[in-house]
């Protein structure tokens, strides 16, 4: 934990009191235990996957490894064995078909996007089509009803009760009211409750129909998480480009930190890049790789982004134990209430406080601890402290993509 530790000398006498209350990560620390062939349960790992990503020749596990990168989410025509096998020289995990038994295959899944489209019936295993059911979108459209979702995956877990299930969603379970035309709440706790592992994808500023900003991510997170009862890991997209020719907009490198931050502060115990660009254009002012690259992090000219995502992913790897430790409820408030999103987690004797602004534009913050304490605050990555006196601390945002993890004294 290199300079997580460090600071552990600065120790004070607890100021913590029983108002603070400790609660597990969604579904426990020990979730994929489970299962006997899932994702490893070690608090030193924490999933950063990408999605629909190619394993054809020439191969590229080594890249995405070198990259922080350690799941593959529905490989491109896969998984195959060859796939598998360039997977487990890696050390890397796979989630894909609900027939394959690959050794590494950590999760089944089938279907994209089921809640707004309709799963391919027709092309399922004979023994899975009965259970298919689709519903009409009224103005148009069909979807997999939920129901039926939750029958299907029902059958896939006495087929192999080994892995868990996988299930990607859109923004419908993202975003408060979407889909209120043909979906109700219960509809979609039923959604997220048939999963396992539940997924979303919401781009929130490639979006086309709904942009939204990078907090968006930390609202959807926490909506998930509610659908499901707090009771499963979700796993949000995280958009690496504009993606579509319609998007308003691009996405920089802060951006995407921000994303990924507000996801992981917002509960989430996974997160997976969205690894792909539609749109055939460069845009003046923004980077040479919104053109056409379609695996952007293993593109030359998208380098700014993939050091980018590096450095992310080599941090989450730092904070994994933490990140997968107790949250530490009602241990800290702020000025700006609803205008900051706010985590704190404790380990190994310490609460780690995680912020980030959930509104534009710069801020200065003062934070309120619980209980009454003075000392020094490390500040995680930044080189620099600051001070907690009578049980409060301020420090500057300087925007909305700014995030400060904050080692507290005990």
């Amino acid at each position: 934990m290199g300079n997580l530790i460090l600071f552990s000398l600065l120790l004070i006498p607890s100021f913590a009191t029983a108002a603070v209350t400790l609660k597990e990560v969604d579904g426990g620390p020990e979730y994929f235990k489970k299962w006997s062939r899932s994702l490893p349960s070690d608090p030193q790992f924490f999933p950063i996957a990408v999605w629909a990503e190619t394993l054809q020749a020439p191969y590229t596990a080594d890249k995405y490894k070198a990259l922080g990168i350690n799941t593959f989410t529905n490989i491109w025509e896969g998984p195959t064995v060859d796939q598998m096998i360039q997977l487990r020289a890696q050390g890397m995990y796979a989630i894909g078909g609900y027939e394959s038994n690959e050794e590494n295959l950590v999760a089944h899944m089938y279907g994209d996007e089921l809640d707004i489209m309709a799963a391919p019936c027709a092309s399922l295993a004979s023994w899975l089509k009965p259970f298919c059911q689709i519903g009409n979108i009224p103005f148009g459209g069909q979807y997999t009803l939920p129901k039926s979702i939750q029958a299907m995956n029902d059958v896939i877990r006495q087929r192999d009760p080994t892995r868990p299930i996988y299930m990607q969603y859109a923004k419908t379970l993202a975003v408060s009211g979407w889909a209120f035309w043909y979906l109700n709440d219960q509809d979609k706790k039923t959604y997220a409750l048939a999963a396992d592992i539940l997924s979303y994808d919401y781009y929130v500023i490639a979006d086309p129909q709904s942009p939204g900003s990078v907090w968006n991510i930390y609202d959807g997170t926490k909506l998930n998480r509610q659908y499901a009862n707090y009771s499963r890991p979700v796993w949000p997209f995280i958009e690496l480009s504009r993606i579509f020719a319609n998007a308003r907009r691009g996405v920089t490198p802060e951006q995407v930190s921000a994303e990924v931050w507000n996801a992981l502060i917002g509960g989430a115990r996974g997160i997976q890049y969205f690894n792909h660009n539609f749109f055939c254009k460069v845009i003046p002012g923004e980077a040479a790789a919104q053109g056409c690259t379609e695996h952007l992090l293993t593109s030359p000219e998208y380098a700014v982004m993939s050091h980018a995502v590096q450095a992310i992913n080599q941090r989450i790897a730092r904070l994994a134990p933490v990140l997968n430790a107790p949250f530490a409820e009602n241990y800290v408030r702020t000025n700006h209430g609803g205008n900051m999103s706010v985590m704190t987690k404790f380990f190994d004797g310490q609460y780690y406080v995680f912020a980030i602004p959930h509104a534009g534009g710069s801020r200065n913050v003062t934070f309120t601890v619980e209980g009454r304490g003075n000392g020094l605050i490390h500040v995680v990555d930044e080189n620099r402290q600051i001070s907690l006196k009578n049980g409060q601390f301020s420090d500057q945002f300087a925007n909305e993509n700014m995030v400060h993890i904050y080692q507290m004294p005990q």
